[in-house]
């Protein structure tokens, strides 16, 4: 996740600072009694129509992931699911929802030090091995230098069941920790699948190393349940590099397996992706969003900063009668969209491409003062973990599922989406989104039309040399090209960079075969003022900047944008400036005094007499 641009000072806060998990001495807590809260506690909560949004349980800080037990016992004690806290508790709540200390790896906050450190730091992942009773939980720590290290601990207890307190814990390829991590873009979540244990890691802020097997930054690593590394070694069978299933990735934060393959959620820059994972291949980040963008089975057009990562399957009674297999996500939000909880994916095929994100959880009240970072399916709903506290008391789980009768009073807007934006009354009016999803809403059949895809892959594209070359070619002497068109493709290749977009959107919607292309949009014969309202909404929705400027606005407009940055360096100019001055007029006046006066030390009468060494 890339929380350094979304998580609050609190959060911000946190560091741990022992290799070695301790395991708890204290009894579990008293039962709670989660129904005191109402739905004014959760009012800056909003939820997907028809669903009811309620606590499950409270009593947590700052909880960080959730894991549920796949086959949970009967009993009112028996444990029903863990929660991992970011200073480095792990907790397991039982069917009467009473909370237990089940291990913990000391913190420096637990140590009465003060609090530390910046971003991720902390115990993020958690997940869990029925057959062997094993939690698995990842997490970085300070060495003795203070350099942050990745890693890797395992939490025994009863096999099936597992149980209120661990019964041992064992620390995990310590290989991990000879490579420095970061407050940022450190190891993130982990999924046990077929006996191995899958773990996501960032590249620690420098992606020259991602593809470089034997770094064990920006990889998805694999072991077995003991730290070894796993059957299958695609970048070899000796040192760091046996552990590497996958390489490419910024922050695979959350992972998941579903459908006999992997699949992880990445935080990007300016947009975040979820894709498939293949063994041996290289994911292709490199620095820039556009890699990020290239092997995407979904993209979220504004960074949501997604964590923990789930499959919810269809056919659930709890769930909406419409509801199709999807994937999920929780996510930190940034400043361009709430934190909450995401729905995406489904199925693809050639002529309808998977689901964009949409809310299923929108956090609506003040900016950085909630950030959702665990979600996980439960045997009557979907659970999702908000790290800050609810109503002023503690970090708590929430429990959403779909009864129409008591839902949520507080309802996602339908364009609201993970875009901000105004309400796509024109684009809806005029039937693009019958094809194409904009802001969250609409059809999927033709491309989603998000911030990414408008401002780089269609600009790039009308901005390349190959589509002008297409162009030109189009109006050259003798084709016989009509007059409109000529006019039309002269006016595409006097426009610039998003300015040409704008511009192309305006024909293409009156013709969109005008530039030569095939394409299977229809001609929906629309007005002047029908086409400049279309665009002109889809770029305000997007916030995107391609209304044709003059030079002058466009300066104006450039210095109105960038006036804090202007007149800093303004005042450090004046200042450089000023010092250049008064040191040019210093040795200039000093080189005529010397010249004019000399002084009895300058002549060579009275110079000093040299000494030697007794």
């Amino acid at each position: 996740m890339n929380v350094q641009r979304h998580m609050s000072t609190v959060v911000l806060a946190l560091v741990l600072c022992s290799a070695v998990a301790s395991l708890p001495t204290a009894a579990a807590q008293t039962t709670i009694d989660a129904d005191q809260f109402t739905s004014e506690d959760l009012a800056d909560l909003a939820v997907a129509p028809g669903y009811s949004l309620e606590v499950d349980s409270f009593g947590f800080e700052l909880p960080s992931a959730i894991a549920f037990v796949p086959q949970p016992g009967d009993g009112p004690d028996a444990p029903l699911y863990f929660v991992a806290e970011l200073q480095g508790s792990i907790k397991v709540v039982t069917n009467d929802r009473s909370v237990h200390e089940f291990g913990a790896v000391p913190t420096w906050g637990r140590q009465g030090h003060d609090l530390e450190g910046a971003s991720q730091q902390g115990l993020a992942g958690l997940c869990l091995d029925a057959g062997s009773g094993y939690v698995f939980a990842t997490y970085t720590e300070p060495d003795e230098g203070g350099v942050l290290r990745n890693r890797i601990v395992r939490f025994e207890s009863e096999p099936v069941v597992f149980s209120l307190q661990a019964t041992g814990a064992t620390a995990l390829a310590p290989i991990l920790a000879t490579v420095q991590s970061a407050p940022a873009h450190q190891i993130g979540g982990c999924a046990v699948h077929d006996g191995e244990l899958y773990v996501g890691v960032g590249d620690g802020g420098n992606p020259r190393h991602v593809t470089e097997p034997d770094v064990l930054l920006g990889k998805v690593l694999c072991m077995d349940l003991d730290g070894m590394p796993c059957r299958e070694r695609p970048f070899g069978d000796e040192g760091p590099a046996a552990y590497v299933y996958a390489v490419g990735f910024r922050n695979p934060f959350g992972i998941v397996w579903q459908g006999g393959r992997l699949h992880a959620i990445e935080n990007g820059i300016d947009l975040d992706r979820f894709l498939p994972v293949t063994a041996g291949a290289d994911h292709l980040w490199d620095g820039n969003d556009e890699s990020i963008a290239s092997l995407a089975t979904v993209l979220f057009p504004n960074p949501f900063a997604p964590v923990q990562l789930d499959f919810v399957p269809a056919g659930l009674d709890f769930l909406a009668p419409d509801w199709g297999g999807h994937f999920v996500s929780a996510g930190y939000g940034s400043r361009h969209v709430p934190s909450g909880v995401a729905v995406f994916g489904g199925a693809a095929s050639d002529n309808r491409a998977a689901t964009p994100p949409r809310y299923l959880i929108e956090y609506r009240g003040p900016v950085s003062e909630q950030h959702f970072a665990g979600v996980a399916l439960g045997n009557d709903g979907i659970y999702a973990v908000p790290m800050l506290p609810i109503a002023g008391t503690s970090g708590a789980v929430l429990k959403l599922s779909y009864k129409p009768a008591r839902a949520h009073p507080v309802v996602v807007d339908k364009a609201s989406g993970l875009f901000r934006g105004n309400q796509l009354e024109h684009l809806s009016g005029l039937g693009c989104t019958s094809c194409h999803a904009i802001a969250g809403q609409g059809g999927d059949i033709g491309p989603t039309l998000d911030r990414f895809t408008v401002n780089w892959r269609i600009t790039e594209f009308l901005n390349s040399r190959g589509y002008e070359g297409h162009l030109a070619d189009l109006i050259a002497p003798g084709v016989g090209t009509d007059p409109d068109t000529v006019a039309a493709v002269r006016e595409v290749l006097a426009a610039r960079g998003i300015d040409r977009t704008w511009t192309w959107l305006g024909h293409m919607l009156a013709d969109p075969d005008f530039d030569g292309i095939d394409r299977q949009m229809p001609n929906l014969d629309l007005s002047e003022s029908d086409i400049d309202a279309a665009r002109a909404e889809l770029f305000d929705v997007l916030d995107l900047s391609g209304t044709p400027t003059s030079t002058v606005a466009r300066i104006l407009n450039a210095v109105i944008s960038q006036w804090k940055a202007i007149v800093v360096g303004m005042i450090m100019g004046a200042i450089g400036l000023t010092v250049a001055i008064m040191l040019f007029e210093y040795l200039l006046r000093r080189r005529v005094t010397r010249r004019m006066v000399p002084t009895v030390l300058d002549s060579p009468d009275h110079r000093a007499p040299k000494h030697t060494a007794s």
